[in-house]
């Protein structure tokens, strides 16, 4: 499904993604002479899409939005927050090992474990050392505070993404006078969920550097950079990504930049987002699925076609990095 950003106009439906079936598109605008007309195009990292527009449209600019780099990274940071849970769980079957069975303290099944921690985990063998020698003073209470982290990791999912800075800028925010009693609790389920969540950054060091990484990232998009400054802060993260420790979990996320580098930058500088886009498809989405058993593909382009047929308001209007900073 093809729209116009300016108006969320539904130009072309399809069957499938492949180049024959959205060639005609470009076909029908190559013989009205409207291909020069057209600017920016707004897609996913789908390489055929790329490529197709490269061919049809060599004056337009490529544009992977927030939408979907932000997407790529929560991926990135889910993945480092499963390998941080499951760090723990080791340390909790080591611990159990060292509490239950004191005899096998030093056996195949803890040698196991402390060398998965140090080969998967990143651990060394001194904090490892410094950890056995920890369960063995306290006992029981390591137990309780490893199945208490466990939990608190499993709360986290999918919400490392917000980063430190707004977590930290939901617990400066302070209430005003006029402010109606459901805003007023709002705010404070707001600050519980933020206070919590910073505690667990201080308790996983790569969560946290996870977290700041996000924050750098955000900043292409709400750090009011010129497009000059947006081309050197995404050398900036990817340096960042590729500089934290055990960051291989972020690997896909770090070489989907480096390999975009050049469209994701022009997101930053025309200002253009794909989540009104992506709004239309979920609503298409959910036609789709009320129309189910019906065979005739026909019907559905029409109904489409039938909906998305007026133009609609946008908010987010086209506008460069530097027309938001003098504003």
């Amino acid at each position: 499904m093809l729209y116009d950003l300016s108006t969320l106009r539904l130009l072309y439906i399809s069957e499938g993604r492949r180049k024959e079936d959205l060639q005609p598109f470009f076909d029908r605008l190559k013989a009205e002479v409207r291909l020069e007309q057209i600017q920016y195009v707004s897609c996913d990292c789908s390489a055929g899409y790329i490529a197709m527009v490269e061919e049809n449209l060599p004056k337009a600019h490529v544009v992977i939005d927030e939408f979907h780099a932000l997407n790529k990274l929560s991926d990135g940071l889910e993945k480092v927050r499963v390998a941080v849970r499951a760090s723990v769980r080791v340390k909790q079957r080591l611990a159990t090992c060292l509490l239950l069975d004191p005899p096998e303290a030093q056996g195949p099944k803890a040698r196991t474990l402390k060398k998965t921690l140090m080969a998967d985990y990143g651990y060394t063998a001194q904090s490892v050392d410094e950890f056995i020698a920890d369960v063995r003073k306290r006992g029981s209470v390591v137990l309780d505070e490893l199945a208490r982290d466990l939990d608190e990791l499993k709360w986290a999912r999918h919400d490392l993404i917000l980063g430190k800075a707004e977590l930290e800028a939901t617990m400066a925010r302070e209430e005003t006078c006029n402010m109606r009693q459901r805003s007023r609790d709002k705010l404070k389920r707001d600050r519980e969920f933020a206070s919590r969540l910073i505690a667990i950054y201080k308790c996983f060091p790569r969560l946290n550097d996870a977290a700041q990484l996000a924050d750098e990232f955000r900043k292409l998009w709400h750090g009011g950079l010129s497009p000059d400054d947006a081309i050197k802060h995404v050398a900036t993260v990817i340096e960042l990504a590729k500089a934290l420790p055990e960051s291989k979990e972020l690997t896909s996320f770090m070489n989907y930049i480096e390999k975009h580098k050049y469209h994701v930058n022009q997101a930053c500088s025309a200002g253009i987002s794909n989540s009104v886009v992506e709004g239309c498809n979920s609503r298409a989405k959910a036609y789709q699925r009320q129309i189910r058993g019906v065979k005739d593909i026909t019907i559905y382009m029409l109904v489409m076609h039938h909906i998305f047929k007026h133009p609609r308001k946008v908010k987010h209007k086209p506008t460069s990095v530097a027309d938001r900073v003098a504003a």
